[in-house]
């Protein structure tokens, strides 16, 4: 299954409605309902400045879920990815992507260590 090794130590949602829901649902599978924030800087028109300044503030080496929307997350992942703001990961709804980011200063940069479609993660299960 999926979950197998898999944990989180926090699932940060953006605070609309689907999202949020989406987020409900995936702390509920893996029991971790009080891991589970709402962060305005994950709303589609948020600053991805504000989002990595909140998130340089977590324990180091934490395993993060964020649930949010596109394009926002996909440019994201981009920008850690590649180091500037042209690149744009596609980023399918309900897929997934996991980042190992690297630092925050002097911006945010990470590698991809692999990103999934909602029809690779059903295979998955």
């Amino acid at each position: 299954m999926l979950s197998q090794g898999m944990r989180f130590d926090r699932i940060l949602a953006s605070p609309l409605k689907r999202a949020y829901e989406t987020a409900a649902i995936v702390s509920k599978t893996f029991k971790t309902l009080n891991l589970l924030e709402q962060w305005n800087e994950l709303r589609p028109e948020a600053s991805r400045p504000d989002l990595y300044r909140r998130l340089s503030k977590l324990k180091q080496d934490s395993e993060i879920l964020l649930v949010g929307h596109e394009p926002y997350l996909g440019t994201m992942i981009g920008e850690m990815i590649s180091g500037n703001g042209n690149s744009h990961i596609t980023l399918k709804k309900g897929g997934l992507a996991k980042i190992r980011v690297t630092s925050f200063v002097p911006k945010a940069s990470g590698e991809l260590r692999w990103l999934l479609t909602p029809k690779q993660i059903r295979k998955l299960s």
